[in-house]
């Protein structure tokens, strides 16, 4: 019996139809407030989408950077501060760049930023945006809000990636200490801007997407995103159909206040993939388009929906009010064959997979952002309380009687599979309430930069597990901290330094000492020193760092009572960075990184000590460069190319064996005209592995290795007005 109903497919129509009114209902519902503001008054001209203004009645429009220079953020700080002026690792990937690129994966987003590395969730259960960065893995953010089970994004509905790296607790709360990567979603603008696209390539790669924004009068604005995607893949039996809709409304209601709505809906038909499946010694085995799953069970369906809404008022021009609710609701069920690692024997154990996965997740953040000037300093103080609500359930349905495989002389599995309820039903719910505290203060004429801030986070767990009955409940507190120290020592070097400080609690009835007690959350502290350069008139911007983050307190295995754990571990990241973006010349532009990333399993009874982490290369990095032609008979013809690179690394977590490095080489060309009309048409296409490389992305041990996807060509052609 599910925890929550029946998992047949008809249920998860009648959970689709279900999101679909409730998106509908939630717009439906915002149709008065539309319909008494779109009268016959006139409407004032749209200021440029880069530009903010204060004009009265005006609709207040974000600022939003073109091309590949990135002057401000929003992640570092949870207010928008000038990235030259902030203490802390941050780092940005606009959308010109995925444009550009032509890519339709997160994971290939965040490899333009250094230290960030690829996770593998394919073939383990459902595939979630995860990611490493420096070294330790983290779930991704969406509109600076943690999300516990955010499926594979849609980039249409993204402005722009940002990157925070180190301890990010003392904004966000409960975290890993590498970083967290932050999706901005794309908000109405004021400027009339319309795309329609087609896209289509390698292996029936079919997607049609439109976006189109603009003012509907001077009080309101709208966007509306939508995609639509089909297609194989180079691996066999395997196939992928998605739908995104993302409306968004931004209403003026009075001078000094606003109000934003805004939803993504996702439904994605997604293989379920375990990967290549590497030998007990290490080494790969058969063709990388080889899948032992066979034909048959080799999917997940999820069903995702995001709503949000966005209050800002000023109060004066020096303190302002702010709230933020985010709802997520996330419900996914495998139709799978999955196995874990290899034997001795090269022999793999399957089992069929019909689990489902169900959650609902609730935020609330109210702030209050006031500005001021204390003798010789111009602070700016942030002062705000987070509430979280997050319900996961999750119900484990498994066949295990299926013949092993043996790796060399694959059968593929066959027959009519009877999954046993209640392998492993639980319900976690956990509760959170948190306060923080920031001061961004300047000094010197505007020359020194010092970040001070800090969060306490009460986190309240309730975990039932229905297959034994069993009950946990467990409270943490954790009190966190960092502070940031800039000096523009010229107009275009600025040294930094910052120290942080993150936790994150072990999930309730997991890791319990003999005692069966928890074990008390995990820590990490960053030590972190850089240089931030701004060249060519700040259209070039480059950071260099050096940190080192140590994560204490650790889950290790108990060696005198076998099945419970002690607190005692310790793992240790440090590395050397470097990323780079911006404007060389009109024509030119460029996006690169460089990473070294030393990471090491300091000490633990579960881990051989000195081992390095899963999936982290020591050296890593990438190059891209956009020409366009300003002038001449090639005028407005564009070329871009560049190679994305990485050491060996780790396939599990033991050391046992590792991925061979690879350089990857991608390319595009564009072209852009006018139709007679005026309309704007853009076509382009983009070439990725250009060499035609065998290339292993990332693992999770040797049974399940994610292959890179050979050869591949993606055409678009855009209309634009």
């Amino acid at each position: 019996m599910s925890i929550y109903g029946s998992t047949s497919s008809s249920i998860l129509d009648q959970v689709r139809r279900r999101n679909v009114l409730i998106v509908i209902i939630f717009w439906g519902g915002l149709w008065p407030l539309f319909a008494q503001t779109t009268n016959n008054a006139p409407v004032k001209p749209a200021p440029p989408a880069t530009i903010d203004t204060n004009e009265p009645g005006v609709l207040v429009s974000r600022k939003i950077d073109l091309g590949y220079t990135v002057t401000n953020a929003q992640t570092a700080t949870r207010t928008d501060t000038p990235i030259g002026e902030t203490p802390l690792g941050i780092q940005v990937v606009p959308n010109q760049v995925i444009k550009d690129q032509n890519v339709v994966r997160l994971k290939d987003v965040s490899r333009n930023v250094s230290s960030v590395a690829p996770m593998k969730t394919e073939g383990n259960g459902i595939q979630f945006e995860t990611a490493y960065i420096r070294g330790f893995s983290q779930l991704l953010s969406i509109d600076s809000v943690n999300l516990y089970t955010m499926p594979t994004v849609d980039l249409i509905g993204v402005e722009q990636v940002e990157v925070l790296k180190g301890p990010s607790s003392s904004l966000y709360g409960a975290v890993e200490p590498g970083g967290l990567i932050n999706v901005i979603p794309k908000l109405p603008q004021l400027t009339p801007y319309s795309e329609f696209a087609v896209e289509f390539g390698s292996y029936n790669f079919y997607r049609a997407e439109m976006d189109s924004t603009g003012a509907i009068n001077q009080d309101m604005a709208y966007r509306v995103e939508a995609a639509y995607q089909n297609n194989f893949s180079f691996r066999d039996f395997l196939h992928q159909r998605s739908e995104f809709f993302g409306p968004s409304l931004t209403y003026n209601l009075s001078q000094d206040t606003r109000l934003t709505f805004w939803t993504w809906y996702q439904h994605l038909e997604r293989p379920q993939d375990n990967g290549v499946v590497f030998s007990y010694t290490g080494t790969p085995v058969g063709p990388i388009s080889r899948n032992l799953a066979g034909p048959a069970h080799n999917s997940q369906q999820i069903d995702d929906l995001i709503h949000g809404i966005d209050f800002e008022h000023d109060v004066s021009s020096d303190l302002k009010l702010r709230a933020k609710f985010l709802m997520h609701y996330f419900d996914g069920k495998d139709d799978a064959i999955r196995w874990s690692t290899v034997s001795a024997a090269n022999t793999i154990a399957p089992y069929y997979d019909a689990s489902s996965f169900h959650n609902w997740q609730f935020d609330l953040l109210t702030d209050a952002l006031w500005k001021f000037d204390l003798g010789p300093t111009k602070h700016q103080i942030l002062i705000g309380t987070e509430l979280s609500r997050n319900d996961y359930f999750y119900d484990r349905l498994v066949d295990m009687k299926l013949p092993v495989i043996n790796i060399f002389d694959p059968v593929y599995p066959s027959g009519n599979y009877d999954p046993i309820p209640g392998v492993a039903e639980q319900h976690t719910l956990t509760q959170g309430v948190a306060g923080y505290l920031q001061d961004q203060m300047d000094a010197l004429d505007d020359r020194l930069h010092f970040l001070l801030g800090g969060r306490i986070d009460y986190v309240n767990q309730y975990y039932l597990s229905w297959s034994n009955g069993m009950v946990y409940k467990q409270e943490d507190t954790g009190p966190n901290g960092r502070a940031g120290l800039l000096y523009d020592l010229t107009p275009w070097v600025s040294p930094y330094v910052n120290i942080c400080r993150s936790f994150n609690p072990n999930t309730a009835g997991s890791n319990l000492t003999y005692s069966g007690g928890p074990l008390q959350p995990t820590t990490g502290l960053q030590e972190e020193a850089g240089l931030k350069f701004s060249f060519l008139d700040k259209r070039l911007t480059m950071t260099t760092a050096a940190y080192e983050i140590t994560k204490d307190h650790v889950a290790i295995a108990d060696v005198a009572h076998p099945g419970f754990s002690l607190d005692g571990g310790t793992m240790r990241s440090q590395g050397v960075e470097l990323d780079l973006s911006g404007q060389l010349t009109p024509e030119l532009q460029v996006i690169g990184n460089y990473a070294y990333c030393d990471t090491t399993v300091v000490k633990s009874t579960s881990l051989p000590v000195g081992a390095s982490f899963l999936n982290i290369p020591e050296n890593s990095g990438s190059l891209w460069l956009n020409y366009t032609f300003q002038n001449g008979a090639l005028k407005n013809f564009g070329l871009g190319a560049g190679v994305f690179a990485r050491d060996r690394e780790a396939g599990d977590s033991k050391d046992s064996f590792y991925l061979p490095g690879f350089a990857r080489v991608d390319a595009g060309a564009w072209y852009t005209f006018n139709l007679p009309t005026g309309q704007e048409v853009h076509v382009q296409v983009n070439i990725f592995n250009l060499l035609d490389k065998t290339y292993y992305e990332s693992s999770s041990s040797a049974g399940s290795v994610e292959p890179g996807t050979p050869l591949s060509v993606l055409g678009r052609c855009s209309l634009i007005f």
